[in-house]
């Protein structure tokens, strides 16, 4: 329903926005770097988890230092 509110009304127009946003649901296929080896997931219901999961792995990944461990790097995403 969300989506077809979106696509159909001028909801947009009381925004600072100079056109209509482009707005499309992403498919978890789309989130790169984190795959479903259940294969349970068939649609966006799990995208915010997938997207959180995507966040901390790239915090992991790209820490700004050499040093420190795992939790060093969790108390840092943690306190973002």
């Amino acid at each position: 329903m969300l989506m077809e509110r979106l696509e159909g009304e001028d909801w947009y127009r009381s925004l600072p926005l100079t056109r209509r946003p482009i707005v499309h649901l992403i498919r978890p296929e789309q989130v790169v770097g984190i795959h479903d080896d259940t294969g349970k997931i068939k649609d966006h219901t799990y995208i915010t988890a997938m997207g959180l999961l995507r966040v901390g792995l790239d915090t992991l990944q790209f820490s700004g230092s050499e040093t420190g461990g795992i939790r060093e790097k969790l108390d840092r995403m943690l306190s973002v």
